[in-house]
């Protein structure tokens, strides 16, 4: 089934020498004495998605659904009167249709040298993902020569199993879909599952697959595109235009929040700060006389804390929140849910900008609990915090 979607205003938005290139593609296509405004308003385009991608795409209730298809529909948002005809696909079908102009663009696509020569690329990455290890959180093995010999699920034919078969050394257990070879995690039937973390994150989490979490280094992370057939520049420079709206004015972080990240509920803050300022109780602070405490929630379910550890040498010193990272990632959690550190009078302490940076790190969506009025509690991403952080590749977008 196809779904139809109608943006509007491009003409108010798009500096001039864009709106000039699509009023020219336009009269090749209509060619006619028509009015430039009549021929706007015939734009139509058709994206093409994997129906079996969530939570990027996929189709909930018969209808079109997931964080891309979102995305899209913000990022074309200002063009006048252009109507987006959806159609669900196989991966495969996507990739041909593209090349063959039966869709105009599609989402989800890594960008590979192959593919650079057949289709054109969002400049921004729309999303990363990373292939990630899953284990039962109560029998973490948190570095692939831990798996040596042993089971590991994956689904047939995905680039995860190209991964695991590049480390070498692990009995690899092959299943049709990632739902059976999480379950198979689950059941204790594998002792681990490889696959995207996003992804897989949200299949435990759609079918109540408790005690599962990601450990661990990413064995490798891919940047996601727009992917826009070659014949369609004025399409592909609506899109990065788009883009770069959606960032700059929080449209993108929202989305992002809404599918990826898991909000905390008051129990889970209540607890994370009273961990917090138990912590601060082993703080080193003979300089600053200044106990601090701080937390930080993995994804596990388990909490990390750590205290502020100073020195004379000011570059040796420590900030507590740092010391609960690191202890995190010491435990094999690399996968932050949420952070908050807490003064000696209980007040919460906004992370510093290099404490940010150091959260950054680990993904935009990591929450980060607040007080930016005595009493008044704002739960926000490090995204909110660090709006442009320094980023070489854009990885975490």
């Amino acid at each position: 089934m196809e779904y139809t979607m109608r943006c509007r205003h491009l003409d108010r938005h798009l500096p001039s020498p864009l709106l000039a290139a699509l009023l020219l593609a336009l009269l090749v296509v209509f060619p006619g004495p028509e009015t430039a405004q009549a021929q706007v308003q015939e734009i139509k385009i058709n994206y093409g998605f994997s129906r079996e991608f969530p939570p990027f795409s996929y189709e909930r209730d018969g209808e079109p659904a997931g964080f891309e298809v979102e995305l899209l529909q913000a990022v074309l948002s200002e063009v006048e009167n252009l109507e987006i005809t959806m159609k669900p696909l196989d991966w495969i079908q996507v990739q041909m249709d593209l090349s063959d102009g039966v869709i105009e663009l599609t989402t989800g696509m890594a960008r590979t040298e192959q593919r650079m020569l057949l289709y054109d690329f969002s400049d921004q990455p729309t999303v990363s993902i990373k292939v990630r290890l899953f284990t039962q959180t109560t029998n973490r093995i948190s570095n692939p020569t831990q798996l040596r010999g042993r089971r590991v699920a994956v689904k047939e034919g995905s680039l995860y199993q190209r991964v695991l078969e590049e480390i070498g050394g692990m009995n690899i257990k092959l299943y049709p879909t990632e739902s059976e070879a999480l379950k198979a995690l689950y059941n204790g039937d594998v002792d681990a599952f490889c696959g995207a973390d996003k992804t897989a994150i949200y299949t435990i989490r759609h079918l109540g697959l408790t005690g599962i979490s990601p450990v661990g280094t990413p064995l490798d992370i891919t940047d996601l595109h727009f992917a826009v057939n070659r014949d369609q520049q004025w399409l592909l420079d609506a899109v990065n235009l788009g883009m770069r709206r959606v960032v700059e004015n929080g449209e993108y972080d929202a989305l992002y929040r809404k599918w990826f990240v898991v909000e905390m509920d008051e129990t889970e803050q209540n607890q994370l700060i009273q961990a917090a300022s138990e912590a601060a109780i082993n703080a080193y602070a003979p300089y600053s006389q200044t106990p601090i405490g701080a937390a930080v929630l993995g994804m596990s379910g388990a909490t990390y804390t750590g205290c502020n550890v100073e020195n004379g040498v000011s570059g040796f010193s420590a900030t507590a929140l740092t010391v609960a990272v690191h202890n995190a990632v010491n435990s094999g959690e690399t996968d932050i849910r949420a952070a908050v550190a807490v003064a000696p009078d209980g007040s919460l302490i906004t992370p510093t900008a290099e404490e940010r940076r150091l959260l950054q790190e680990f993904g935009r969506g990591i929450l980060v609990l607040t007080e930016p009025e005595p009493g008044r509690f704002v739960v926000r991403t490090i995204a909110e915090l660090l709006p442009y952080p320094y980023q070489p590749d854009l990885r975490t977008y």
